[in-house]
């Protein structure tokens, strides 16, 4: 009995063991297959900045606007494609990877209401983002936002994401075309914050369209109106010209994030849309991308001052030059009308006659020691 119990033990531990062991390897295989879904996200996240198609964005950053597919890395037409057409018609996407057109089309949108009529009723927000440009209001293509009297009416369209936006064109319906004589743009990253971009005054004729430069950054963009009898107004349709706003690490810019940064002045990043270095360029660099390189010729001492540690008599002698850029007719880089500032520190002893005349003048480097 003890020799059947003993081995009924062993088989019991044996299976024991066996099913911690059946248990770990689960796990693991389990944990492996959760790091490997983890990576191929990350890699389908790292392939799918833009979409392949336009008909299918799916997670992707951006929207393919090729008319033959995009390349899902960098966004370029494939197989001799071109920017699609966009809404209304002749808005065409351009620029890089075609990302740049009509953002607010399609998208949300509201606007002030009057509970005494029932005009935005009938002509309600969305319809100046339908793509249609019909000017006549009974044609059901235009919004028409209205408030209390006295108060000032108000569109706002939601374009989903944070856009560059650079101009907007709104279409005028072809009566009561007084209505657009005079109204503000602004944009924000929420309805009740915005930034006034732009202010329009001045008559709009019938059917026609105002084209109103507005630099911002932003989620939505709101229409007010401005001066005499502010609260009505008529939007036939309103056209934002903008651009997904870009995501790049510090030393890349554009949508695809394939250029390079120039030599931004104290290593600050780039503008991630356009590149431009806007805290100024690197010493011999020239504006605005701060890639042009100058060689600087011997400079021109502009002051010296001394300086002793103390406890030291290691004592130095602080120099300040300064370079004047000139034109470059073999790279086409017109004249800088600015000075650039630079110091070195010299040995004890070395006086400016020196340095002026001896060889060290054509050999100084910006904050070097010589």
């Amino acid at each position: 009995m003890r020799r059947v119990s003993t081995e009924t033990s062993i088989e019991a531990s044996r299976s024991a063991c066996l099913g911690r062991r059946r248990g770990d390897m689960a796990k693991f295989f389990l944990a492996m297959l959760l790091v490997t879904v983890l990576a191929n996200r990350r890699v389908l996240g790292k392939h799918c900045r833009f979409a392949s198609t336009s008909a299918n964005q799916g997670s992707c950053i951006f929207p393919c606007r090729c008319t033959d597919g995009c390349d899902t890395t960098t966004g370029d037409c494939l197989n001799g494609g071109r920017c699609e057409d966009g809404h209304p018609s002749g808005y065409r996407w351009s620029g890089m990877a075609c990302q740049t057109g009509n953002v607010a089309y399609h998208k949300t949108a509201s606007q002030s209401s009057d509970p005494t009529n029932d005009w935005s009723e009938r002509f309600p927000a969305d319809k100046a983002v339908d793509g249609n440009i019909h000017s006549h209001i009974n044609n059901g293509h235009c919004a028409h936002p209205d408030a209390d009297w006295g108060q000032h009416a108000w569109w706002t369209v939601d374009l989903e994401a944070t856009f560059n936006t650079y101009y907007v064109i709104i279409y005028n319906r072809d009566q009561n075309t007084e209505r657009l004589n005079h109204f503000t743009l602004s944009v924000g990253d929420s309805p009740a914050k915005t930034t006034e971009c732009a202010e329009h005054v001045g008559s709009v004729g019938p059917g026609a369209t105002v084209n109103v430069s507005c630099s911002a950054v932003g989620r939505y963009l709101k229409f007010r109106r401005e001066g005499e009898n502010v609260d009505v107004a008529g939007l036939c349709e309103v056209v934002v010209i903008g651009s997904r706003r870009i995501f790049c690490e510090d030393n890349t810019y554009g949508v695809n994030c394939r250029e390079e940064c120039g030599h931004c002045k104290n290593n600050k990043p780039c503008d991630k849309e356009n590149g431009v270095c806007t805290s100024g360029c690197e010493m011999w660099y020239t504006p605005d991308l701060c890639k042009s390189f100058i060689p600087p010729e011997t400079p021109v001492i502009e002051n010296m001052t001394t300086s002793t540690r103390i406890g030291s008599v290691d004592a130095r002698i602080v120099v300040t030059w300064k370079k004047v850029l000139g034109a470059d007719v073999t790279k086409k880089v017109p004249p800088i009308d600015e000075s650039v500032l630079g110091h070195c520190k010299l040995p004890a002893g070395l006086s400016k006659g020196k340095l002026l005349k001896g060889p060290v003048a054509n050999n100084i480097k910006h904050g070097s020691n010589v």
